[in-house]
């Protein structure tokens, strides 16, 4: 599954959005030039008479000429909330196609205005995913702001990636860096994050190792716990769930202790492999004096066999399919 790249964009809906068109579209009238005679504009310069219609992201079917290059002018700072949306639900369709989940697969995002707004959700119904979205359902929440939505920011709900899945990624980030860090600026194999697009290109190769799938699954399966306190606060803070307090709630200043159980994530393992990306093969070798003849006669280290010891495999399809349902059977009658 391929991250969502909107590096440098701002996400807004479709008022904001429809606000930065009619900017743009008045801006070049004030242009001479190629614009051709003054007032005119993006659809004046490509008219209908002169250019067929043309394929644009996010739409089903091709759109006018002139409408794909205002857009594409507005995407260059603007992420509208609908390509996120399509991203999230057909990213997730693919993941369970041909499963026994492809009928009964939920997707939770967390309270992000733009996603929440009717304008959001009405698109969302419109592409038949509505009924897929984990949210507050009648009646819970009837009287107040948070019907029919989720309620704000609860990262401990965002089983794999906001939970652990994120420290996971930035770990392995740091790592490849280091060990890459005495290649050349322009070897295309170093990790580097001197750019947006050096780090997106860093952040996705490391996407392929970090997360793994044993850490999403044992990160989801724990999810009846997080709701059962959820439930016995009442829908209030959990104390020992704010995952976003400095690095994960790690005092490194030995000031004091975590007042929750550490997380797998949370421990220094010290003894375990961690997996690196091939690119990387190199820089580790460099570093511990590898010889060619002997690195000839050493086992290659991949993510797989790095993982193996900890029971963990690479960042597979495959791997997720075996995820087994949440009995929340019980949560239910809790909550009644």
């Amino acid at each position: 599954m391929t991250p969502f790249d909107y590096t440098g964009k701002k996400v807004v809906g479709d008022k904001a959005y429809s606000i930065a068109m009619d900017i743009e579209l008045n801006r070049v009238k004030k242009l001479k030039g190629q614009w051709g005679a003054p007032g005119a504009g993006y659809y004046e310069r490509w008219s209908a008479s002169k250019f067929e219609s043309v394929s644009y992201p996010g739409f089903d079917e091709p759109i006018p000429r002139a409408e794909a290059e205002l857009r594409a002018i507005v995407d260059r700072k603007l992420c509208h909330v609908n390509r996120l949306i399509d991203h999230c639900f057909t990213e997730t369709e693919k993941q369970y196609k041909g499963t026994k989940y492809e009928d009964s697969w939920m997707l939770y995002h967390d309270g992000l205005t733009q996603w929440w707004t009717p304008e959001g959700q009405a698109y969302i119904r419109s592409k038949g995913w509505y009924d897929r979205q984990v949210m507050c359902r009648d009646p819970t929440n009837m009287d107040n702001r948070y019907r029919n939505k989720t309620v704000g920011d609860r990262p401990e709900f965002c089983r794999g990636l906001d939970a652990y899945g994120f420290s996971d990624l930035k770990a392995m980030t740091v790592y490849m860096r280091s060990l890459t860090s005495m290649y050349t600026d322009n070897d295309k194999e170093k990790f580097k994050f001197g750019t947006p697009a050096e780090a997106m290109h860093t952040v996705l190769r490391c996407w392929e190792y970090a997360p793994s799938s044993s850490r999403i699954i044992q990160d989801i399966l724990d999810l009846p716990t997080v709701l059962r306190k959820v439930i016995e606060v009442n829908g209030t803070i959990l104390p020992e769930c704010k995952l976003r307090h400095g690095h994960r709630a790690l005092r490194h200043d030995k000031k004091g202790a975590l007042k929750c159980k550490l997380k797998t994530s949370q421990r220094i393992e010290t003894n375990i492999e961690k997996p690196i990306h091939p690119h990387a093969q190199r820089g580790r070798s460099l570093i511990l004096g590898y010889t060619p003849a002997l690195l000839a006669q050493l086992p290659d280290i991949d993510s797989d066999a790095s993982t193996e010891s900890e029971g963990e495999g690479g960042n597979t399809d495959d791997d997720l399919s075996e995820l087994g349902e949440l009995d929340l059977g019980e949560l239910a009658g809790e909550d009644a």
